[in-house]
């Protein structure tokens, strides 16, 4: 409850007929009794405090409330359908506020302030327990620069809309370590926070999370402003489902999710479980592709070698910037095993782009390049005493080839294959031919796709040469390089094809758009 002053008009009038003949006291008692008498009521339907906008009636009779961060330079009115789709869902049990920030841009010294103007008001207004009936949602901006408002001030929930929190060295932290429960939904359109964010929490997640816990949901069709009012924003993707589809989707989604905080909400949790289902297909080409890259190494020395009942590979992965010096003086290493059969390690580098603000900033998941140090054929078929036969598939572009083809087999019964599938066609198929090979370089190509294996004379110019994936024209080109050294051991970079699978899902969709 709070205290709004008014006059007590009966009371002020008995005092003064008492106070006839002192004029200059009936003035002060006047002016006291009109400053100072209050009446106790609700604060039922009033305006919300400064810095917050109410998009929907609020009561104290409400199960929870939605309160709002923008995103960057989105006013809180343009998240007036949603609020209305919210509304209808929850057939009026859930109420959404959003908070107002100076220029429309969500910041850590005014956040604070709106979250507890927020619990402050509903505590008057009588609403109990008000801190965990409140859910943070969080858009773009506003879910990167909220969330740890929201857990300090331990809110019911968070819900990130086109949003993520920001894995840094000094701030910030992962999705699955975050105390909250949270809801986070990312369109397959979204060109401000592409899908891949959504998988990169995915793929971390403890296998045993509770999805009222956890939620993690993709939304076909969907892009980054159809979150609010569905505007136009420079790198944002155009949407395939209208806005009033996909808002609708989005409001069945986070009243399920906070309905489901309560135990006995059986329903609301059956459509979540269902919800995540639907989302894991969707990524599974993700999924795949990120539990193979490890691995990509060794798979390239096993190709064309045969005898899986006599030879295995196995990696020796260094995946970290400091452990790049025990990659450099490492070699592989055949050894006999127990059952009789001969085991090769292959040392393997996961080359990531260091950034020390924020890694999830970086616009793949995947490793920037694969760096494999491969035995020569006939070493192996020497200290194994068996008999192999060398051919072209030991080669690092025809290793290259077969990665990209990994990744086209992981997204051909994928959602998100539509735009790779317009310049591979339905079947996403990639059949190259050798169209030079000499000592200089070796070429595959077909009419989308090129790969390109440049054989270099020395260690440096190896290490110093960076794979590249670029477009020119119709066809993508796929340059990457190789060195074998005095010791017949080939060092090759390879794409993994993790990144390509975020190349048909997150740049080509842009590249496409490109004129």
């Amino acid at each position: 409850m709070s205290e709004v002053r008014r006059p007590n008009l009966r009371k002020t009038y008995n005092t003064l007929n008492l106070m006839k003949n002192k004029p200059h006291q009936k003035l002060i008692l006047a002016v006291t009794v009109w400053a100072f008498t209050t009446v106790s009521t609700p604060c039922r339907g009033t305006v919300p405090p400064s810095g917050l906008v109410a998009l929907s009636t609020v009561e104290p009779t409400a199960d929870q409330v939605l309160l709002i961060f923008p995103g960057g330079k989105v006013a809180p009115e343009a998240y007036s359908s949603l609020a209305s789709a919210v509304s209808e869902t929850s057939g009026g049990k859930i109420a959404v506020v959003a908070a107002k920030f100076s220029a429309n841009l969500p910041n850590p010294l005014e956040a604070p302030k709106r979250i507890s103007a927020l619990i402050d008001w509903l505590s008057d207004l009588g609403m109990v327990n008000s801190a965990r009936r409140v859910f943070l949602v969080g858009h773009s901006d506003g879910g990167i620069m909220g969330h740890a408002e929201a857990a300090k001030a331990h809110l019911g929930g968070l819900i990130l809309l086109g949003s993520y929190i920001p894995n840094a060295v000094i701030f910030g932290g992962s999705l699955k370590s975050y105390t909250l429960p949270t809801l986070m939904l990312i369109g397959d359109l979204d060109g401000h926070t592409p899908i891949n964010t959504l998988a990169r929490e995915l793929l971390h997640l403890h296998p045993d999370t509770k999805v009222q816990d956890k939620a993690l949901f993709y939304l076909p069709g969907a892009n980054h402003m159809q979150f609010a009012d569905g505007s136009t924003v420079s790198e944002d993707l155009p949407a395939t489902t209208s806005l009033t589809a996909t808002q609708m989707q989005v409001a069945r989604d986070i009243v399920d999710f906070v309905t489901a905080q309560d135990d006995a909400a059986v329903d609301a949790r059956t459509r979540l479980i269902e919800r995540s289902m639907f989302t894991r297909r969707a990524l599974l080409p993700f999924i795949t592709t990120w539990q193979s890259h490890d691995s990509l190494c060794a798979t390239a020395q096993m190709a064309g070698l045969g005898l899986q009942e006599l030879l295995s590979a196995v990696p020796k992965v260094y995946d970290r910037h400091a452990e790049f010096p025990l990659f450099l003086a490492s070699k592989p290493q055949l050894q006999k095993t127990t059952d009789g059969r001969t085991r090769i390690t292959v040392p393997t580098y996961l080359e990531y782009p260091p950034d020390p603000f924020d890694i999830s900033l970086n616009r793949y998941l995947a490793p920037q390049s694969v760096g494999c140090k491969l035995l020569a054929v006939k070493d192996i078929s020497l200290a194994s005493r068996i008999k192999l036969v060398d051919n072209d598939h030991q080669s690092c572009a025809a290793a290259n080839v077969a990665a990209i083809n990994q990744a086209l087999a992981a997204l051909r019964s994928s959602p998100l294959s539509a735009s790779a599938t317009q310049i591979l066609g339905d079947d996403l198929s990639f059949e190259p031919e050798l169209v030079s090979l000499d000592q200089v370089k070796e070429v595959w190509s077909s009419h989308a796709i090129e790969v390109t294996s440049h054989r270099v004379g020395n260690f440096a110019t190896w290490l110093a040469t960076p794979i590249t994936w670029t477009r020119d024209g119709a066809t993508w080109r796929l340059s990457t390089v190789e060195w074998t050294d005095s010791h017949a051991v080939k060092h090759c970079k390879m794409m993994s094809p993790l990144r390509i699978v975020e190349w048909a899902t997150v740049i080509l969709p842009k590249e496409l758009m490109a004129p």
